[in-house]
């Protein structure tokens, strides 16, 4: 059986906070905290969850203001990686661009996050900018953020001559 059978997306809830709470301690050196997760349930945010067969896997957070999109966080459960879960995670937050009319997604990434960047890369997300400092490390202290951006495809230029 296709992986891609056995995968759905759907909104997170806050009945999914203990189990988004044990993959993102599983997933980062310096997690988000409880505190940290409960603001996202309580602002007006897209959360998304990855199911595979049932069990959730993976989640993403969203905040949409006018025509940007910013992803706040994404992640799927390290037991679950090299499976092209995360691509598939995050092509369904691009699709937010039409539903919701958005020109730019913007995200940041650990400047040390390879994969990661190898991805959003590959998927058409640019950089363009950086954020010192801005993510905490166990090992010195901070780390640098790439900022980077994904222009979403849209016809509102396309026009045809009669």
């Amino acid at each position: 059986m296709d992986i891609q059978q056995l995968l759905k997306i759907e909104e997170a809830t806050l009945a999914d906070l203990d189990e988004i709470l044990e993959i993102e301690v599983r997933a980062y050196p310096v997690p988000w905290s409880r505190d940290q997760m409960m603001d996202v349930f309580n602002q007006k945010v897209i959360r998304l969850k990855l199911l595979m067969d049932g069990q959730l896997i993976g989640y993403a957070f969203v905040s949409i203001i006018l025509d940007e999109g910013h992803l706040l966080h994404i992640t799927v459960d390290p037991i679950h990686h090299g499976k092209r879960l995360g691509r598939y995670l995050l092509e369904e937050v691009l699709k937010l661009g039409d539903t919701h009319q958005l020109a730019t997604i913007f995200l940041e990434v650990r400047e040390g996050n390879t994969p990661a960047r190898a991805l959003y890369d590959r998927i058409g997300f640019n950089q363009v900018g950086v954020r010192k400092g801005y993510y905490p490390c166990k090992i010195n202290g901070r780390e640098d953020a790439i900022v980077m951006a994904y222009t979403v495809p849209s016809d509102t230029f396309n026009f045809q001559l009669s």
